[in-house]
Parts: C-alpha cells; sequence; structure tokens
C-alpha cells in the first residue's frame, strides 16, 4: 500500500547465519602479518635484470598466408616462438615459416619475422613477412623483401577518457616489390627509408551498457617521411571526428573528417600519394570491426582503387540501438547483441588539379552480431554492404563478411 510503513522484517546475512550455526568458522583466521618473518621468505635481493630473467614463454606451429607481387597465394608452415621476463615489460616474438608453392621464387619461399618489445619500445624485422590473416580474404600484410623498424610510444596527457599520445617510427626496408603502406600498389624502387610522426588526442565516453564510445571527439596529426633514390617525399594527414548521442538508447551520431597532402615529390610517384579503397576487413580478422571509419577505406570500390597527392574525406555514421538477445543459442555458442550501422561518405583526391581531380561517394551499412564461443569466448560477425558512385563512370558496389577472434 502507498503509506509508510512502520516496521520493516528483519535483514538475514548469509555469512552471520553460518558463523552462528557453525561456530567453528569464527576460528578461521589467518595470523596477523606481524607474525610472520618476512625475511625468511626473500629468496633472492638485488637489482632486477630484464635479461637475466628473460625466458621462453611457449612455442607452437603455424600456418600462415603469403601473397606475393603478382598476387599469388601460398600457403607457408612453420613454427613461433614467444620470450619474455617475468614481469611482462619485456618480449619477444619469432616466426618462421616456409611456402613450398613452386610458383613462388626461392628468395621469397622463407619468411622471418621478429618483433620485440621493452616498455615503449618497439622493434620490428622481417624478411617476406607473412600472416595467418592473409589467408581470409582480400586486405594482405605480407609483403616480399626485407625491412627493419623502430618505434617509439608514449603519452603526453593520460587522465581517462582523456589521452594525448605520440609516436616517433623510424623503418629501412629492401627488395620491394609493393609499398609498404599499400598492398595493390608497386613500389617504384626496391629500398627505401620511412620517418613517420603522430600527435594523437582523444576524449571518449560511452554510457552504462554500451557496446562502444558513444559521444567525444578524438583528432591526430600525422607527418610521414620517405628517402629513397636520392630523393625526398613527405605527406601530412589531419583526422579529426566528433560524436554526439542521440536521445535513442546508446545510439549516436558521429561526424569524421581527414584530409591530406604532399609536401615534397612528384605527383607521379606513388610514394608521393594517399590511396584508398575497400571495407578493410578479412573474412577472419582480428582487428576493430568497423574497418570503413579508417581514412584510407571506402567502401564500395576495390583496395587502392582511389588515389591522389591530395584529398579531402568527410563520413556521417549512425549507430542503431543494440538488439539484444535473452535466449539464442546454447551454452557453449549463443548470441549476445546485434547493431547496425548506416555511413554515407564523400572523397575528393588532387583538389588542386582540374585534369585529375576525383569525387566520390557511397552509401553502406554494416550489422555486427557477437557471439559467444565455449561460454565465454566473444567473437563477432560482421556483414556489409556499400555502393560507390562517380560522374563519369559507373557505380560499383562491394559485400563484406567478417568473422573477428576474440
Amino acid at each position: 500500500a502507498n503509506v509508510v510503513p512502520d516496521s520493516v522484517s528483519a535483514i538475514r546475512f548469509l555469512g552471520n547465519e553460518i558463523a552462528a550455526t557453525r561456530p567453528e568458522v569464527q576460528q578461521w583466521m589467518p595470523p596477523p602479518s606481524s607474525g610472520i618473518n618476512l625475511d625468511s621468505l626473500t629468496t633472492r635481493a638485488g637489482n632486477y635484470r630484464t635479461l637475466g630473467n628473460f625466458k621462453l614463454d611457449n612455442a607452437y606451429p603455424v600456418v600462415e598466408g603469403y601473397q606475393n607481387a603478382a598476387g599469388a597465394d601460398a600457403v607457408a608452415g612453420g613454427i613461433r616462438l614467444n620470450f619474455s621476463d617475468r614481469i611482462g615489460t619485456t618480449s619477444l616474438d619469432v616466426t618462421s615459416s616456409y611456402s613450398p608453392d613452386q610458383d613462388l621464387a626461392a628468395s621469397e619461399r622463407l619468411h622471418l619475422r621478429a618483433v620485440f618489445r621493452h616498455w615503449n619500445w618497439r622493434i620490428s624485422a622481417g624478411l617476406n613477412p607473412a600472416d595467418f590473416y592473409d589467408l581470409f580474404g582480400p586486405t594482405k600484410t605480407s609483403r616480399a623483401g626485407y625491412g627493419l623498424g623502430i618505434q617509439y610510444t608514449n603519452s603526453l596527457i593520460y587522465d581517462a577518457p582523456k589521452r594525448l599520445g605520440y609516436t616517433l617510427q623510424l623503418a629501412g626496408y629492401g627488395g620491394l616489390k609493393t609499398l609498404p603502406e599499400y598492398q595493390d600498389v608497386a613500389a617504384p624502387y626496391d629500398r627505401l627509408l620511412s620517418f613517420t610522426g603522430a600527435l594523437e588526442y582523444e576524449y571518449l565516453r560511452r554510457s552504462l551498457g554500451a557496446l562502444d564510445d558513444e559521444m567525444g571527439a578524438t583528432w591526430d596529426a600525422t607527418v610521414r617521411g620517405t628517402r629513397a633514390n636520392n630523393t625526398s617525399y613527405a605527406r601530412l594527414s589531419l583526422d579529426a571526428s566528433r560524436g554526439l548521442l542521440l536521445p535513442l538508447n546508446h545510439s549516436s551520431l558521429w561526424l569524421r573528417a581527414s584530409g591530406g597532402a604532399s609536401l615534397a615529390g612528384r605527383r607521379t610517384d606513388p610514394l608521393a600519394n594517399f590511396f584508398f579503397g575497400g571495407f578493410g576487413n578479412n573474412w577472419v580478422d582480428h582487428r576493430a570491426i568497423r574497418q570503413f571509419r579508417n581514412a584510407e577505406s571506402f567502401a564500395g570500390l576495390d583496395i587502392n582503387d582511389v588515389g591522389g597527392t591530395n584529398y579531402a574525406r568527410a563520413q556521417l555514421e549512425w549507430t542503431s540501438p543494440p538488439l539484444r538477445f535473452r535466449r539464442a543459442g546454447i551454452p557453449s555458442f549463443y548470441f549476445r547483441w546485434a547493431d547496425l550501422s548506416l555511413f554515407t561518405t564523400g572523397l575528393a583526391t588532387d583538389l588542386d588539379d582540374d585534369l585529375l581531380r576525383r569525387k566520390l561517394v557511397n552509401v553502406g551499412a554494416q550489422v555486427d552480431v557477437r557471439v559467444v564461443t565455449l561460454s565465454h569466448l566473444d567473437s563477432t560477425l560482421s556483414f556489409g554492404f556499400a555502393s560507390a558512385w562517380e560522374r563519369g563512370r559507373p557505380a560499383s558496389s562491394s559485400w563484406m563478411f567478417s568473422f573477428k577472434i576474440m
């Protein structure tokens, strides 16, 4: 009744009930720390040395995919070794595989990749590096040739959800057939030295129960420099995004803008150009599920289909409230939620040249479904479709399917 109560029933606490019915549990108390001789527990004293505690964690066989510049797909088998120190500040991953495919040149059949991490530092080296996810789908990271790179990442501001960080990277490549950045663009020179500096800011927030960031802002500025064949190239790109939370629960509207220009280099040289195209997802993947948000993506076109020495790109995206499933599946395989993203993107390249300028627009949709396997492992099924138009050219469309493992 809608009246002020004059009494309430007693609350029964399970712990108190157990102590009352089983008095012996009241004696189950650990001894005070003052009674423990800490010196007797010390097995070693001194400075911690990373290399002195560096050990092999595990080793296991791997299968990788490799695609050369001619487009031939090959399968390689090998082994991966993982090393780390005991507190996890330093690690080394080494992968070696071999492809017996006779369509590959003998110099491209051996694949080596090593990644060393120490605090904020990352050093990577590779010889014809292959990748497991190159077995599935259009996006390839394998490259012919060899390379060595060093990267340093740090934060100037780290006050979650606000963060301002920077990344510096220096890398050298040899024996190249395609550009390290763009898989379908032939390298004009087989050797190059590159430098990248990026400053990134984000202030993103989400409400309780949200699937993704719902509001906030991000921006980043990136400078890329390349030296090849005694010629220097430089490119600058700026990216920004702003998200607004809508009155619908867990629904938001995002505006993303990006622009870039080549500061040095010839227009006809691929090293002075930016390239766009593709959804960006593989059939089996491990990266972010919404790759269409990336500046180099343009759903509805083939990968790296459009290029230019400067560009402007804008994208509007609406994310729908998620559909949550109460009963869909079995305990070892069930669906948690599904959501929809609708987006449209405009892209213009070579803005300073009336003859080369291209203007494109696309409209697309992506549905993501969260799947739980083996009772607790999260995976995501994604389905997408987009169409792209350009004046004077036929329209093009593309479908996307992706399964993100964990």
